[in-house]
Order: structure tokens, then C-alpha cells, then sequence
């Protein structure tokens, strides 16, 4: 549950990269270092948890991509 959770979360962080590279907005060297902050930290819960799969994972990245398309 804790995975889905943190999974779920990452959609402000896709919300950061889909306005700066789609709608070609500029972003702040602060917001560059959170992202690489959050997706990192995404990766170390993912290490640390072995109870999901990859396939899981992937879709639930793909799950707060399609959230933050929406926002």
C-alpha cells in the first residue's frame, strides 16, 4: 500500500516536467533538484520494498503520468 501511495505522489513531479518540456516553460534550478530529489527517492523505496514487481511499478508511474496529463 505504502508503494501505490508513493506512486500515486509523483504526479506534481510529471505536472514540473510536462510544463517545462510540452508547453515549454521555464523552470527553476530549485524545481530541477527536487525532481531529481523525488524520482530518487521514489527509486530507493522501490529497492527497499520487494513486493511488487517491475511491471507493477511501471504501471504506476504510468498511473501518475496520466494524473498529472489531466491536471
Amino acid at each position: 500500500m505504502a508503494m501505490a501511495i508513493t506512486l500515486s505522489q509523483m504526479s506534481p513531479l510529471f505536472s514540473v516536467l510536462i510544463a517545462h518540456f510540452i508547453l515549454n516553460e521555464k523552470a527553476h534550478w530549485s524545481q530541477a533538484i527536487l525532481l531529481v530529489v523525488a524520482f530518487s527517492g521514489v527509486v530507493l523505496v522501490k529497492g527497499w520494498s520487494g513486493e511488487l514487481s517491475w511491471f507493477l511499478t511501471f504501471m504506476g508511474v504510468i498511473t501518475a503520468f496520466v494524473s498529472a496529463c489531466a491536471y
